[in-house]
């Protein structure tokens, strides 16, 4: 029984995982990472730039395996950063605050008012 009650619930613990740690990055809005450079990030943007002193969350990408054949993208937080500065069109610099960063990892903007 033990073994039919541990089959069941994988299925709902792999659907259920990735609305925990939010939604998907929706590449619209949110950013990737281009440059790492110790604590310096440069944070590029399709459409529109956080604000200096905006939080952004950085995510990152891993792929696993549902039913042995479909693999799924799931996005999970390694960290914040703080912007900066506005680099070039399209990207800004930031600090990393907390956790890691790397290249091609995506930001997303932390809701709320800029931090002072």
């Amino acid at each position: 029984m033990k073994t039919l009650t541990q089959t069941l619930a994988l299925p709902l613990i792999l659907i259920m995982a990735p609305l925990a740690h939010g939604s998907d990055p929706d590449p619209t809005h949110d950013g990737w990472v281009s440059h790492v450079d110790d604590h310096r990030l440069e944070i590029c943007y399709q459409d529109g730039l956080p604000p200096v002193g905006q939080t952004v969350q950085i995510l990152r990408v891993s792929y696993y395996t549902v039913n042995k054949a479909f693999f799924r993208q799931q996005f999970r937080s390694s960290g914040g950063a703080r912007i900066l500065a506005s680099s070039s069109k399209g990207c800004v610099v930031g600090e990393l605050t907390a956790g890691t960063a790397e290249r091609t990892d995506h930001a997303r903007s932390i809701t709320g008012a800029p931090s002072s």
